[in-house]
């Protein structure tokens, strides 16, 4: 079907860790790949809506993942939109193994921004009938709000450096989702596996904004962490995320 896409992507060592499972940053780099790819096929690609005056957006994603793939394992990513909530343009991802085992899943929102305003406009106004289809409105919901840190506790500074910048010129989305990784120790990994994580996408932050990074447990033991980011200029949130952990051997 033209509404749903599939890529097979390998697992190569350097986007494996250390246990020589799967990085969570590799695979929302595998989900951002596929659905580019898909945008391209519907005419609602990067170039597309640049040459009509706009860009695409990230908003909100959470993925789930219940069997971590190995280096030189292969992931096949299947992908499709569901249609549009309010502003909001909703994608799915499933995940599966070589032998087309479903291993994890995903769901995203995505905005349509207007690049001289710079607000975002209701998706299917600017989309023709070759791709209407796949943006009617649906019930779906968004992934969540997130919930403001109570008493976070302070983890470090970072300054955005040439590694961190996209083509759009601001901090890619991967790169939020690895200084959010970072915050646990060697031993956290060790211990246990990410189920599932949550980033919702604030502000956009550029080369040499200085973020700093916070975290909190709001129920402690319960094995979920909450994470969020702030621009140290102007004090604003560009991110947030809420990471579950269970035992590396559940």
């Amino acid at each position: 079907m033209p509404n749903i896409y599939t890529e097979k992507f390998k697992i190569r060592n350097y986007e494996a860790d250390f246990n020589n499972r799967v990085k969570i940053s590799s695979i929302f780099n595998y989900m951002q790949e596929a659905a580019a790819s898909h945008a391209n096929e519907l005419k609602a690609g990067y170039h597309d809506l640049k040459n009509a005056g706009f860009y695409w957006v990230l908003s909100r994603a959470k993925i789930s993942i219940s069997n971590y793939l190995s280096a030189d394992d292969y992931i096949v990513v299947e992908t499709r939109p569901v249609g549009v909530k309010s502003l909001f343009a909703l994608r799915e991802f499933t995940f599966y193994n070589s032998a087309n085992i479903k291993i994890g899943e995903a769901i995203t929102s995505w905005l349509v921004v207007n690049h001289n305003t710079l607000r975002p406009v209701r998706p299917e106004t600017i989309f023709d009938k070759r791709a209407e289809y796949a943006y009617e409105a649906v019930e779906n919901d968004v992934p969540a709000k997130i919930p403001e840190l109570a008493e976070g506790l302070f983890n470090r500074y970072i300054p955005v450096g040439y590694g961190d910048i996209d083509i759009n010129c601001h901090v890619n989305n991967v790169k939020y989702i690895e200084f959010a990784l970072d915050c646990f120790s060697e031993e956290h990994f060790l211990a246990g596996r990410i189920k599932s994580m949550q980033v919702n996408f604030l502000k956009e932050s550029k080369f040499g904004d200085v973020l700093g990074i916070s975290t909190s447990q709001l129920n402690p033991g319960n094995g979920i962490v909450y994470i969020e980011g702030l621009n140290q200029q102007n004090k604003t949130k560009v991110f947030q995320s809420c990471i579950e952990w269970t035992p590396a051997n559940e």
